[in-house]
């Protein structure tokens, strides 16, 4: 990363497990990172860096699922960790709900198709891992305001499971499939 920037000058790494960035490089897996724009001094690049090959990306929401689908791809060897690529995507079929982390939204276009389908932004809601109820295959997420039950998923999610989520309301199940495919991912139906 030296000649696109460094930590000391502001350049950071997705860190696909928490989906948030920092400026320690992982190196084993494609990454994300985002620099500052040394050009105009304002705003920032997205770049995927992939063993040392590099693309410019112009909407960084698709470098994250792209980074996402790295990791969880390289995770899913380990122990335990199977069902957790391609990427699970939440989707809870009584409801007709999509759920995404908020800190890894959707890339602008596919977050445009989910708000068309109920005609609304998503509702934001903040949730927590519920501790004592947690099994070694989901995690169960519970309202933080008020600790009642909202949904379960895949323990991909483990370390972004507390906080803010989006749910995209009001979508057909074959068109929550179609854009879950886009990201290379598969519906996790609940």
């Amino acid at each position: 990363m030296e000649s696109i920037g460094s930590a000391r000058e502001g350049a950071m790494r997705l860190n696909a497990s928490t989906g948030r960035f920092t400026a320690a490089p992982f190196g084993d897996v494609c990454e994300l990172w985002r620099v500052r724009d040394l050009d105009i001094g304002v705003g920032n690049l997205y770049v995927l860096a992939n063993q040392g090959k590099y693309a410019f990306i112009s909407d960084s929401r698709w470098g994250v699922w792209v980074a996402l689908d790295s990791f969880a791809k390289h995770i899913s060897f380990y122990p335990e960790m199977d069902g957790v690529h391609p990427l699970p995507i939440t989707y809870e079929s009584g409801r007709r709900t999509m759920w995404i982390p908020a800190r890894i939204s959707l890339p602008t276009v596919l977050e445009q198709a989910l708000v068309l389908c109920s005609g609304d932004s998503p509702d934001i809601i903040t949730l927590r891992k519920d501790f004592a109820e947690n099994s070694d295959i989901r995690l169960r997420l519970i309202r933080k305001k008020d600790g009642f039950f909202e949904f379960s998923a895949n323990k991909l999610y483990t370390d972004m499971a507390d906080g803010k989520w989006l749910a995209y309301r009001y979508v057909p199940e074959r068109i929550a499939r179609i854009i879950a495919g886009k990201l290379g991912a598969v519906l996790d139906v609940i």
